[in-house]
């Protein structure tokens, strides 16, 4: 069985501008950058869930 998926690879600069054009205010793009590397977009985006 093979699964095909909808969604595109993003490049952890082109995750950081898409958490930037959700509203959220990064002020270190380097930092957000090392922080997406380490924890990852899905896991990092779970804990800002409460947030919205």
């Amino acid at each position: 069985m093979v699964v095909e998926y909808s969604k595109p690879w993003l490049t952890l600069d082109q995750q950081v501008e898409r958490l930037r054009g959700r509203g959220l205010v990064v002020e270190s793009h380097p930092a957000a950058v090392d922080l997406l590397d380490r924890v990852g977009y899905y896991r990092l985006t779970g804990y800002l869930y409460p947030l919205r």
